[in-house]
């Protein structure tokens, strides 16, 4: 696991964009996945970015699933963009499951925000090894 800082969040979102289109070129699978997880603010606000960045340059994408209730104020969340067969699907699932526990994000590639939970760093960073906590500089 490792500690990096990004300038803002259109370059944590083009960022993770990036990777996941590495890993698409360059790792023939079936499945490919990248996630931002933070708080909603963080996830809010990358996904306006994906979405813009997206539409400017002309690249088609599905949202696949969308539990996001700004309603649950200070909750985690997690961003999760894959390609499977060649689409881009696009996600947003809560952190914490129904029973109060974190979920496993199983991807590729995992960003996190150093402002979540212990808890959801290290259950990310015991199970996946290509996990980046983030720290944003514009905060």
């Amino acid at each position: 696991m490792n500690t990096i800082n990004i300038c803002c969040e259109k370059c944590l979102t083009n960022d993770a964009l990036d990777t996941l289109l590495y890993i698409h070129k360059h790792h023939h699978c079936f499945y490919k996945s990248v996630a931002i997880l933070g708080y909603e603010d963080v996830i809010q606000e990358s996904f306006k970015i994906l979405c813009t960045e997206l539409y400017n340059n002309d690249i088609d994408f599905t949202i696949d699933y969308l539990d996001f209730d700004l309603d649950d104020y200070h909750d985690e969340y997690g961003l999760v963009m894959s390609i499977v067969d060649g689409e881009l699907l696009i996600s947003i699932e809560k952190a914490r499951c129904k029973d109060d526990n974190y979920k496993l994000f199983d991807l590729d590639y995992i960003y996190i925000s150093d402002e979540c939970t212990f808890e959801l760093i290290n259950k990310q960073g015991l199970n996946n090894l290509e996990v980046d906590v983030f720290t944003l500089e514009d905060e």
